[in-house]
């Protein structure tokens, strides 16, 4: 896992599902509107003490399947905070 995060270039999408890379673009208009729902939901959420928001790029590695998955935003309740790693 750690190799394939270092791998990943600069700019780009990356996702690995089952063993298989996907690189995706990301435009500007979908770049803007992933901000500004960053910024309203991140709003909410620190207002009420929820959680935290999170937004790409980062890795989500799933649980049961080989595969890491990066979403636009990822919001984690405070008693997930824990899931959070670092590599």
């Amino acid at each position: 896992m750690k190799e394939f995060l270092e791998w990943i270039p600069d700019g780009k999408q990356v996702e690995r599902v089952n063993g298989e890379v996907t690189i995706s673009m990301v435009n500007e208009r979908h770049h803007a509107f992933s901000i500004l729902l960053v910024r309203l939901l991140s709003t909410y959420v620190n207002v009420f003490d929820l959680g935290r928001v999170l937004h790409a790029p980062f890795q989500m590695r799933l649980r049961f399947r080989p595969s890491s998955r990066e979403p636009d935003i990822l919001f984690l309740l405070n008693e997930h905070l824990h899931r959070i790693e670092r590599l």
